[in-house]
């Protein structure tokens, strides 16, 4: 077995670091909340529910994920 390209896939719906404090469903002290803006991460990109009606994403099972990366080369 042979490597011959290499690629990254990024889920579609992008969250900023301060909108994800926001929405967690507890109070975060403030010193939790410096801790997570000292790691330097802006924003992250995450896989929503399928349900969630602002945000969707298509979710492919195992056996698609296999013929999207057999694919991509």
């Amino acid at each position: 077995m042979q490597i011959l390209q290499l690629s990254t896939a990024v889920p579609k719906n992008e969250y900023s670091t301060e909108e994800l404090m926001e929405t967690f469903p507890y109070k975060l002290p403030e010193g939790v909340k410096q801790n997570i803006l000292n790691l330097g991460v802006s924003k992250r990109y995450l896989v929503s529910h399928a349900d969630s009606p602002l945000k969707s994403e298509t979710i492919l099972s195992e056996a698609d994920l296999v013929v999207l990366a057999s694919a991509s080369f």
